[in-house]
């Protein structure tokens, strides 16, 4: 119905040649430190909101969505989560990271490698550990604040060796290229498929002439695995209308409680 009013460009249509893109979840343990939070803010929103999904939506909306930002804080890093003292590597998604970024930066070649986020406090928090984990590699960052977008994009994009970029959705989902790099992480993986492909296309686009391999991080048993989930589900939906994921519709047509949508389940 919509396609007669609608002036669609596809990439597998205009970038024919582009190389191939390997995407694929990396589930990653969560620590004591986030288990204990995560189970305490949910506690905390189960008193404050009940398990009605619905009524608190409607009724309590900021609630509602702050509790399920703090939940996704707790499983990137628990040191994000307001009086919570934590050190960066008591978080089990970042300890996965830097193992990946071991075996992706120690290789031969010159690898670069693109990490999103929307959380720009947890990109703050990972460059210390990036830099005494990776003396030797260029590290350059890009978030609302960055006065010249262009520069450390094209430091990134002429670095003879090894460089890591970190960022920010609001900062890189559009208008930028960075297709140098032929791995990306996704350290918090977004609700809108839309977005996210925008944030990846940052890297394959025209003129990428790697294979480019991307990893969204999932922290094992929590929100995060059951809304990458949903968002697998509804892919085909996505792709047919346009749309997007994310209203509190989508939570509450496939989730029957705050309990059903959030609770921590035991891993594998």
């Amino acid at each position: 119905q919509v396609m007669p009013f609608i002036l669609r460009r596809q990439k597998d249509k205009v970038g024919a040649d582009l190389p191939p893109k390997v995407e694929m979840d990396l589930v990653c343990p969560i620590t004591e430190l986030q288990r204990q939070t995560y189970e305490r803010l949910l506690e905390q929103g189960r008193n404050e909101l009940g398990s009605d999904l619905q009524s608190a939506m409607q009724s309590q909306s900021m609630h509602f969505f702050s509790l399920l930002t703090r939940l996704r804080q707790a499983c990137c890093d628990p040191g994000l989560v307001p009086d919570v003292q934590a050190d960066i590597l008591q978080s089990g998604k970042i300890q996965t990271l830097l193992t990946r970024l071991e075996e992706a930066l120690g290789g031969e070649g010159a690898r670069k490698v693109v990490i999103f986020s929307q959380f720009v406090s947890l990109l703050k928090r990972l460059k210390p550990a990036l830099k005494k984990n990776f003396p030797k590699v260029a590290l350059l960052e890009l978030s609302g604040s960055t006065r010249d977008r262009a520069k450390p994009v094209d430091t990134f994009q002429k670095t003879k060796g090894p460089a890591v970029i970190l960022v920010s959705l609001r900062a890189g989902g559009t208008g930028i290229t960075l297709h140098a790099a032929d791995y990306v992480f996704l350290l918090d993986p977004w609700w809108n498929p839309a977005v996210e492909n925008q944030a990846v296309d940052r890297v394959h686009r025209i003129g990428q002439d790697r294979r480019v391999f991307v990893y969204r991080m999932i922290t094992e048993g929590t929100i995060e695995a059951r809304i990458q989930q949903l968002k697998k589900e509804k892919r085909a939906l996505f792709e047919n209308t346009l749309g997007h994921l994310g209203s509190a519709r989508d939570l509450s047509e496939h989730f029957a409680d705050l309990e059903d949508l959030a609770k921590l389940l035991p891993g594998d």
